[in-house]
């Protein structure tokens, strides 16, 4: 089963943190930010600390990939505490 958090942004048309609870698919707390592309941004970054960008496919330009990541970044409390409600 695939569960959703959609969040709305006035920078990027949607954010969206998926999950699935199959035990086959492990993954870093991450998401995913849709607009003109889309990018994949890890909630904890390898430092341990901030969000980090993990790939980016057709935004425009890096001010939307810059903007997509400072949001995560601002938010990043509440995406983690989302994940943890979805993963446990």
């Amino acid at each position: 089963m695939i569960g959703y958090i959609q969040l709305w942004s006035p920078y990027t048309e949607r954010m969206v943190c998926a999950s699935s609870s199959s035990q086959t698919i492990m993954s870093r707390p991450h998401v995913h930010v849709f607009g003109d592309g889309q990018v994949k941004i890890n909630l904890i970054g390898p430092d341990g600390g901030a969000p980090s960008l993990v790939w980016a496919q057709g935004m425009k330009g890096g001010n939307d990939v810059r903007r997509a990541v400072q949001i995560v970044q601002d938010q990043q409390e509440a995406f983690l505490a989302r994940w943890r409600e979805i993963h446990g």
